[in-house]
């Protein structure tokens, strides 16, 4: 599920606002036909992930618009993110009998994404579901303050592979970027840079130091949406210091309103996650507003939210402005403080 904002493409050339409509059907979160059992929830932490990766990687870099709204003078934002080439080259030379590589082939713009994200000076939890590249929640962190509060990061994807070729390499590549990784401006954005990690063999084995160094911790958890997920999320976050109250949340999830069949179970998830949560917190959806010749879409997800809650809000706090591209938004959606 990839994060769809300005809507160029993520892995795929294509001029800034190009629309690359994916196969829904390709959603990682999608359980296939062919499945008889969903995945159980399980968690991964990121040396594990990073175990996996060769000794060199070929990285390149998603170039987002400068950001409005709170950055008015912000030049654009490089975030750095590992080549689909680089992924499939180690597909092939795993053998691997993962799903079609089409799931990662991701179609989003965080640079929208970042003005509607922004972190209150408190300590957070951000759940990026469907994460794939992870870029809106990496575009989060470059964001942050270096001075600011712990933030506690959570990574969901129903695909391990994905989380293991994609979404941990890149969290890698934001936390020690390659020292002679082009700065903003100088970055060509056709061009793909090789990583060589046997020159950061330390801190790929000292990884929690690093994450502590920079006042983050970050969970990765591969499986299906529902209440084991929903508890398995919770029980990794710790808990406020000095308060008995959850962290405040920011749910991000795009493109996971596609399919009427797995609407119910993603709008519970959705629902549970915020309700669990400490005041102020919220969740930005980024969708079509109509999945054509697939049945879901904007009306429906509202329809199936006041179905499962009347009192959840919903409204709409961005539309893509190029009328030549499919309807696009992003939804925020929160739930009603308690007295």
């Amino acid at each position: 599920m990839s994060f769809s904002f300005g809507f160029s493409g993520d892995d795929i050339e294509g001029g800034e606002h190009e629309d690359v409509d994916q196969d829904p059907e390709t959603n990682r979160n999608d359980v296939s036909e062919k499945q008889d059992v969903v995945a159980q929830p399980r968690v991964h932490t990121l040396k594990e992930l990073l175990t996996s990766l060769p000794s060199q990687i070929t990285y390149n870099s998603l170039r987002l618009p400068a950001l409005a709204n709170g950055f008015p003078n912000s030049p654009p934002l490089n975030v750095l993110r590992r080549s689909l080439v680089d992924i499939r080259a180690q597909l092939m030379a795993e053998a691997s009998e993962a799903n079609d590589n089409d799931h990662l082939i991701e179609n989003l713009n965080a640079g929208d994404l970042s003005k509607h994200a922004q972190l209150s000076n408190e300590p957070t939890h951000v759940i990026e579901l469907g994460a794939g590249s992870a870029i809106p929640s990496l575009t989060v962190l470059k964001l942050r303050p270096k001075a600011g509060p712990k933030l506690h990061l959570t990574l969901a994807d129903y695909n391990a592979d994905v989380l293991k070729l994609c979404t941990a390499p890149n969290t890698f590549l934001h936390l020690c970027p390659p020292k002679d990784a082009p700065q903003r401006g100088a970055l060509n954005l056709g061009h793909e840079y090789d990583y060589d990690l046997e020159e950061v063999q330390p801190q790929l084995n000292g990884i929690e130091d690093v994450l502590a160094e920079q006042h983050l911790s970050v969970d990765f958890v591969s499986g299906g949406w529902g209440k084991q997920f929903v508890d398995l999320v919770t029980s990794l976050e710790p808990s406020n210091s000095g308060s008995d109250a959850q962290l405040k949340r920011l749910i991000l999830a795009t493109e996971t309103i596609y399919s009427p069949d797995t609407l119910p179970v993603f709008t519970s998830t959705l629902l549970s996650l915020l309700r669990q949560a400490r005041s102020g917190s919220r969740a930005l959806v980024a969708a079509k507003q109509i999945y054509f010749g697939v049945g879901g879409g904007v009306a429906e997800f509202e329809r199936e939210l006041k179905t499962q809650d009347a009192n959840a809000q919903l409204k709409s706090v961005w539309q893509c402005p190029y009328k030549d591209t499919v309807g696009r938004v992003i939804l925020e959606v929160t739930l009603p403080q308690g007295p």
